[in-house]
C-alpha cells in the first residue's frame, strides 16, 4: 500500500512527539510541514526549552520528514479566517497538490480546509 503525503500543522507533531509515538506518523504517512510549521514546532519549542521537539528536529533532518516552502502572502488570509500561519501553511500544501491531506488540531482551521476543497 502506498503511503499518502500528509501535510501536519504544529500541534499535531508536537503531541506525536511528547507521546514518542512519531513513528507512527511515518509507518502511516509521507509527512511534509511548511517552514512556518517547523519555526512553530522546532524552533519556537527549542527556545522555551522543550526537548521533545528535538525528535521532530531529527527526523526532518533524516529527511523523513520533508519541509517544503509555501510562498505566499498569508497576511491576508490571517485578518480574513483568523487562523495561525502554520495552520494556513498546512492547508496550502494541501491546496497546491503538494499533500494528499491535512493534518490540524483546529476544529476553525479544519472547517476552513474543508470550505477550501
Amino acid at each position: 500500500m502506498q503511503k499518502l503525503n500528509a501535510s501536519f500543522d504544529s500541534i499535531p507533531l508536537i503531541y506525536f512527539a511528547k507521546a514518542r509515538k512519531i513513528e507512527i506518523l511515518l509507518n502511516l504517512f509521507n509527512p511534509i510541514i511548511d517552514r512556518e510549521v517547523y519555526r512553530e514546532a522546532v524552533e519556537r519549542g527549542i527556545s522555551k526549552g522543550f526537548r521533545d521537539v528535538l525528535l521532530i528536529r531529527d527526523i526532518v533532518k533524516s529527511g523523513n520528514i520533508r519541509i517544503i516552502d509555501v510562498k505566499i502572502d498569508v497576511s491576508k488570509y490571517l485578518k480574513i479566517y483568523r487562523i495561525g500561519r502554520g495552520e494556513i501553511s498546512t492547508i496550502f500544501l494541501v491546496k497546491r497538490g503538494d499533500a494528499d491531506l491535512a493534518i490540524i488540531d483546529d476544529y476553525y482551521a479544519r472547517n476552513i480546509a474543508k470550505k477550501w476543497g
